[in-house]
């Protein structure tokens, strides 16, 4: 997705396209566009997706992150795969649950040397990578910080000796310089991939003025305003360097935070919509399909990014577009199984608008649902639809539904 450049996350999926669909999506793939945007990753440690006003708070005000999602894809049901830091950023990174790449807690735990990262793969296929982070359990001691060209983790344990090492961070200002700092350093003849995690919602919440007062008796709402400030004047720097209606941006978070909520004050216990149910916003050059929510159920790993970003693109454009960003992806050095897999769904969802208005036609009410892929690929390759003309759509849906008693009473 993202590239659409967000390149994925290690081994082979278990759905990977069989040989004869990566024939034919390599196929589709050569002579297509290969254009390779900027890619920015935020994500913002402890943010609980009811805080913002775009999902639907009314306790803390949130101009900048409603911005970015006015302007974007919002994915109303995210959920983070842990609620602890550095496992949920593992999983962001290599598109695995904690079970497969073995990260289990924020101590103790490196990632494997052998589980491929995203900065991995957009590092090899010629984008500069940066990582400004945020926490001293995200340093690059850890793994995560792998495949980063640059990766600003010196964090001075001497002079926070006997504090808590998973609350040993750095403000969020400071960050974001180092991040525009390597960014004006990096110059436009090559893609980037950055990475900027902020941790100021994290306890202990000591938000600034104004917002200590503004959220009197409220601090952790305090810092989730603060920090959405914060984006605002990122966002703020991207654009006075030119550097962000192109890019493909992407903000999320790692978990939630509890907040009393079923007596967990902070996160890592339990797993209810408090601590797992996390922003996901995805801003696609030019603002395409801004505006739009989706509600399907997503988890906030990037292979399943990838998937939702695609989907964002073919069902707008169709499988023109579809193809083109599947090239982006291709190009930007994925995984050829998991990129032909990602290019069959995409041409896939650009098509079936096209046959549920054959079957409109026909007096139906929609033939496929989202889970019903098996069957649509079937008909796909029967009809080979990007050659075929309406028509020939219509009929051949028509017959098919007067055949088919899975579809009874439907035509």
């Amino acid at each position: 997705m993202l590239a659409l450049a967000l390149a994925a996350c290690g081994p082979e999926p278990e759905d990977a396209a069989p040989s004869s669909v990566r024939a034919d999506v390599e196929h589709l793939l050569r002579g297509a566009s290969s254009g390779q945007p900027p890619v920015i990753l935020i994500t913002i440690d402890t943010l609980r997706a009811d805080r913002l006003s775009s999902y639907g708070s009314d306790r803390v005000a949130t101009p900048h992150l409603d911005r970015l999602a006015a302007e974007g894809v919002r994915f109303a049901n995210a959920s983070s795969t842990v609620p602890f830091t550095l496992p949920a950023h593992s999983s962001i990174m290599t598109g695995l649950y904690p079970p497969s790449h073995g990260v289990r807690e924020n101590v103790g735990y490196v990632l494997a040397p052998e589980l491929v990262t995203i900065a991995e793969r957009f590092r090899d296929a010629g984008y500069r990578t940066g990582g400004f982070v945020s926490a001293f359990v995200l340093d690059a001691r850890w793994g995560i910080g792998r495949g980063f060209d640059t990766y600003v983790d010196d964090f001075d344990l001497d002079a926070m000796a006997g504090a808590n090492l998973g609350s040993v961070q750095r403000a969020g200002p400071e960050t974001i310089a180092h991040a525009l700092e390597w960014l004006d350093g990096v110059g436009g003849e090559e893609p980037f991939f950055l990475w900027l995690h902020l941790f100021d919602p994290h306890d202990p919440y000591e938000p600034p003025e104004p917002f200590r007062s503004e959220y009197q008796g409220r601090p952790y709402d305090g810092e989730v305003a603060y920090t959405d400030s914060l984006i605002g004047e990122f966002r703020a720097a991207l654009e006075e360097r030119g550097l962000f209606d192109g890019s493909v941006i992407v903000l999320t978070s790692d978990h939630g935070e509890g907040l009393g909520d079923h007596g967990e004050s902070y996160h890592g216990f339990f797993v209810y919509d408090s601590t797992v149910h996390v922003p996901l916003i995805v801003r696609l050059p030019g603002g395409v399909e801004a505006g739009r929510e989706v509600g399907d159920s997503v988890v906030t790993d990037f292979q399943g990014i990838q998937w939702t970003v695609a989907d964002c693109y073919s069902d707008l454009y169709g499988a023109s577009l579809a193809r083109d960003h599947a090239a982006n992806l291709y190009d930007a050095g994925l995984d050829v199984a998991l990129a032909t897999t990602l290019a069959k769904k995409m041409a896939i969802r650009a098509s079936e608008h096209a046959v549920n208005e054959a079957f409109a036609l026909t007096g139906g009410h929609g033939l496929y649902t989202d889970t019903d892929y098996g069957q649509l690929l079937h008909d796909m390759k029967v009809l080979r639809v990007a050659g075929g003309s309406l028509e020939v759509l219509r009929n051949y849906v028509a017959r098919r539904v007067l055949r088919a008693d899975d579809y009874e009473g439907l035509g």
